[in-house]
């Protein structure tokens, strides 16, 4: 997992990174209603997101980002993975939607699985940060299931 995120970060700086933000999602279903696996309300679940950038194109531009999710489930779930996916620019003005994709590894009670994801969010720039909805599939093979989740989050560039 370490030389993935190491080649991701050698890739952008290779591309001439633009820009690095960071962005934090939580997951407001799960924390209102909690869910049908005895998950109460008030559940904790967030992400945290270290995106890359690379140089604006014509249609958008290139992120990468390792992610962090914890949840604290009745058995704790902690996910960690690596992933690319472009940013495009839609026709309203400081409105962007990336559509990505990730490998990691899925952690729960101390055993470990392979996990896939793909994502999607849609941004809304304010100067020196961002308003995100992110719907999420995630390959829970803690559950056996294809998960999907809701987020809403903050992203603030640090450059």
């Amino acid at each position: 997992m370490k030389q993935l995120i190491l080649l991701l970060f050698l890739t952008l700086n290779l591309n001439a990174q633009e820009r690095v933000s960071i962005a934090a999602y939580i997951d407001p279903t799960l924390m209102i209603k909690g869910d049908t696996h005895n998950n109460p309300a008030g559940t904790l679940n967030y992400i945290i997101q270290l995106k890359m950038q690379g140089n604006e194109q014509k249609y958008g531009y290139l992120v990468i980002f390792p992610e962090f999710e914890y949840a604290d489930l009745s058995k704790s779930y902690i996910r960690y993975s690596a992933n690319i996916g472009y940013t495009f620019y839609t026709p309203i003005k400081h409105l962007e939607a990336l559509l990505s994709g990730g490998w990691g590894i899925l952690s729960r009670e101390g055993t470990t699985w392979h996990s896939g994801s793909l994502e999607g969010v849609i941004s809304l720039k304010i100067n020196k940060f961002k308003i995100n909805l992110m719907s999420q599939l995630v390959d829970r093979r803690d559950i056996k299931e294809i998960r999907f989740s809701g987020f809403v989050g903050i992203e603030l560039y640090l450059n």
